[in-house]
């Protein structure tokens, strides 16, 4: 039952991003049509800059929200797709650049990687509800025990009280009898005799109750523990695991946004992060957000705007960006910035 909860999420996570994953069929999810030609050209350029086989697929999401991403699991099905609210934002060279971004991501395998982690993070997932399922199998043993025990102590006292009555009435019509017949043969007799004792009682074997009940308990404290170390362990390692992944992906972005930087250049690439930031503190994610944001690590940009800059404010703060799938947009900046200084 263990490893079944820990291969079923695993297996259901990795077919839902197979199945999903596709890069074509992400941007259909996401209302994606094929791509103009000028846009399938300028894809076909900056992938030749970039010394790699154009993508498979060139897709336009007709939605404000300015947004690119790359997807796909293999070479066959590698897809860029940028949105139409990213084309009528930015000129031609920093939409160049946000293309070799996307390729970038495409050149490093960023996406298989992702799908590697998430199956195994699912198989963790898989440990914390074993672990509850444990712990819930232990509580119905619990609840047995006190249950037999209530109704063996009911039972108990029901035939006990039955016994007393019918053994009563048993007793007194013997001694009845043997005085009679004893007066009938010793008429001058003038005292009776002792009334013979009562039968014994035929008790229920309490011992294999016990020992039966005492198993129950040892089980039920071993599945406690057992249910409680695989909470503990899941827990704590699906999360350490997922803070992991979000670190990771954060690199990603650096070093998609490096090989923009070297097949286009830094100063599109700059650009274009801070057109992206100024337009997400008004644009709402749409079509982007399908599958609850399964997706989201995708995206050039998926930072909220409170997070876009250089975190100075409460702890509280710097934690939520633990939690981001990508750098501050300051960050990113930065990095690009030092980059451009250490090639002069």
């Amino acid at each position: 039952a263990v490893l079944a909860s820990v291969l079923l999420p695993a297996a259901v996570a990795f077919g839902e991003l197979l199945f999903f994953g596709g890069g074509r069929r992400v941007a259909q999810l996401m209302g994606g049509v094929p791509a103009d030609e000028a846009l399938v050209e300028l894809v076909r350029q900056v992938a030749e800059w970039a010394q790699v086989p154009p993508p498979t697929y060139v897709y336009e999401i007709p939605t404000e929200e300015a947004n690119a991403f790359a997807a796909g699991l293999g070479a066959g099905d590698t897809t860029v797709a940028v949105t139409r609210g990213l084309r009528d934002l930015l000129s031609t060279e920093e939409l160049k650049a946000v293309i070799g971004h996307e390729i970038g991501h495409i050149m490093k395998r960023d996406v298989r990687n992702h799908l590697h982690i998430s199956v195994a993070l699912a198989g963790l997932g898989g440990l914390f509800a074993a672990g509850q399922q444990l712990l819930d199998q232990a509580e119905e043993l619990r609840c047995r025990c006190i249950k037999d025990r209530v109704d063996e102590s009911g039972a108990h006292s029901d035939a006990h009280r039955g016994r007393s009555v019918d053994d009563g009435r048993r007793a007194n019509a013997q001694s009845r009898r043997f005085v009679e017949g004893y007066a009938e043969r010793n008429p001058n007799a003038t005292e009776g005799t002792d009334q013979p004792s009562q039968p014994q009682d035929d008790h229920v074997d309490e011992e294999e109750a016990e020992a039966q009940e005492q198993t129950n308990k040892s089980l039920s404290t071993a599945l406690s523990a057992l249910g409680l170390g695989l909470i503990v362990t899941g827990g704590l390692f699906r999360g350490l695991g997922e803070l992991g992944r979000l670190a990771l992906s954060r690199q990603n972005e650096f070093s998609a946004d490096a090989t923009a930087a070297k097949v286009v250049g830094v100063d599109p690439m700059v650009s274009a992060l801070r057109k992206l930031e100024g337009r997400a503190a008004v644009a709402k994610r749409d079509a982007l957000g399908v599958r609850n944001g399964l997706f989201s690590h995708f995206f050039i940009y998926n930072a909220p705007a409170a997070l876009a800059k250089e975190a100075h404010g409460s702890w509280l703060e710097r934690g939520a960006r633990l939690l981001s799938t990508h750098p501050p947009t300051d960050k990113r900046v930065d990095a690009l910035l030092r980059l451009s200084q250490a090639r002069a």
